[in-house]
């Protein structure tokens, strides 16, 4: 008795085995072939939109029932919720009636999948498997079109499409930093260097910046083109879907993830015969130049309205004069400055510190901002601690207006000796990150490894005591 289930276990190995082997021989027969074969199943319907059907697709990614395929058509429709698209435009579900017996038939469930669908489910896929991989090459390029139609879209001059993108851009950066933190990142500089590493073939975010040529603090997002966003775009959104799907919970997995979705997407671009990214020209103008020849228009491409700010000029004695700038569009004058308030909060032995978007390079930064037209030091100063940190009613004492000895600055210092809860405060998401509060040493220290910029650098320098 014991011959004969040892006998039958044998034989229940072997017949998975043979099934096993004959699924990825289906998989082998298809690497012989190049993404046409993806396209040799796509329909048309009568409005002219394309779309796959998933028991096709199933079959031509080598899988054999239809249980497996169906739990990473769920694991897809997650990422799509994840990324803010209704997964009933991506996955409606479609269904025939089959015979299965001389009299009987049953409604067979399918879906009709979009790119966009197809492209989350083979990311989910094994991309050890040749077909997994090739369906990877062959989606990922064809799916970053996804907020517009593919005919808005062409619509659109280079630089229309160049803000659109920067702005999907930013607003991706965000949620990925918010599902980085999650996910147990500290150092969200060293996180996002990974996927550049990973999509640039080893540059970081400082080896973009001096290819590009770029001047001091200007922003890698205003100084690529559209094609190149796309690249970044997808690799920001696979990232945070991923680390999502995958429950991620500490720091060193989640760079990993980073890395390896910058590699995937860069695959895919050479396998799919497109530039590499940092062969990509860098555009002539950024758009911030782009911007400025629209200085009395409000630009509101993909996501949003980006106000204008009207700030006042001052001498180098600190005299308000009768003249204004438009933040962003106008260059100060020379031997004019523009105005700021900043404040040093103060818990014990430890300041208060918050973290920028990738617009500044991930650095930190102490609370305030511009004094606009109009406004006192200390109006600014309040309007800057609710915009960006949700602070109000704080008790504070101004201790120093200073000329910053680098550039067209002047300084409104403020003090506060207080205890800030940072678990309740409601930080500007396109401005501030998140908050920390830092020792003076520690601070000294992320001065020295340039995590600071030089205002910042340079006012802490002088006050902290």
């Amino acid at each position: 008795m014991v011959v004969l289930c040892l006998r039958l276990k044998i034989i229940n190995w072997k017949l998975r085995h043979v099934a096993r082997r004959k699924e990825d021989d289906k998989t082998n027969e298809i690497k012989e072939y190049t993404e046409k074969v993806f396209e040799d199943i796509k329909h048309i319907d009568e409005q002219g939109n394309e779309y796959w059907l998933a028991r096709e697709l199933m079959s031509l990614l080598g899988y054999s029932k239809w249980e497996r395929f169906s739990n990473a058509i769920e694991y897809a429709k997650t990422s799509c919720l994840k990324s803010g698209y209704n997964t009933n435009d991506h996955f409606p579900g479609v269904g025939k009636m089959v015979q299965i017996g001389s009299k009987t038939k049953r409604k067979l469930l399918d879906y009709r999948l979009s790119r966009y669908a197809c492209y989350l489910i083979v990311q989910n896929g094994d991309s050890r498997k040749e077909a997994i991989a090739l369906g990877q090459t062959y989606f990922a390029i064809q799916t970053r079109k996804q907020e517009l139609s593919e005919k808005e879209y062409n619509e659109l001059t280079e630089d229309e499409k160049r803000l659109y993108r920067r702005n999907q851009a930013r607003k991706g950066n965000y949620n990925l930093n918010k599902t980085a933190v999650k996910s147990g990142v500290k150092d969200l500089a060293r996180f996002h260097n990974a996927g550049y590493k990973g999509l640039y073939n080893g540059e970081t975010a400082d080896d973009i910046f001096k290819r590009k040529k770029l001047r001091y603090r200007e922003d890698i997002l205003d100084n690529m083109g559209s094609e190149e966003l796309a690249d970044d775009i997808f690799r920001i959104a696979q990232t945070d879907a991923k680390l999502k799907r995958d429950n991620v919970d500490n720091e060193y997995t989640a760079n990993s993830v980073h890395y390896e979705i910058g590699k995937i997407v860069r695959k895919a671009i050479k396998e799919a015969g497109g530039t590499m990214p940092e062969d990509l020209t860098t555009p002539e103008r950024s758009l911030k130049e782009i911007e400025k020849g629209r200085k009395h228009d409000i630009i509101n491409i993909g996501c949003g309205n980006m106000k204008q700010e009207i700030l006042d000029l001052y001498d180098n004695n600190f005299n308000k004069l009768n003249k204004t700038i438009i933040r962003r569009v106008d260059e100060i004058p020379n031997g004019t400055n523009i105005m700021q308030s900043y404040i040093l909060i103060k818990n014990e032995d430890k300041y208060l510190l918050e973290q920028t978007t990738e617009r500044n390079n991930y650095k930190w930064a102490i609370p305030g901002g511009h004094v606009l037209s109009g406004e006192t030091p200390e109006v600014a100063l309040k309007r800057e601690l609710e915009e960006e940190l949700g602070i109000r009613d704080i008790k504070y004492k101004k201790v120093d207006t200073i000329k910053f000895p680098y550039n067209n600055y002047i300084f409104n210092v403020f003090y506060s000796n207080t205890i800030v809860d940072i678990n309740l405060l409601k930080l500007q998401p396109d401005e501030v990150i998140k908050v920390k509060w830092y020792t003076k040493e520690e601070i000294l220290e992320l001065i020295e490894n340039d995590m600071i910029p030089r205002e910042y650098a340079y006012i802490l320098k002088n006050y902290m005591k």
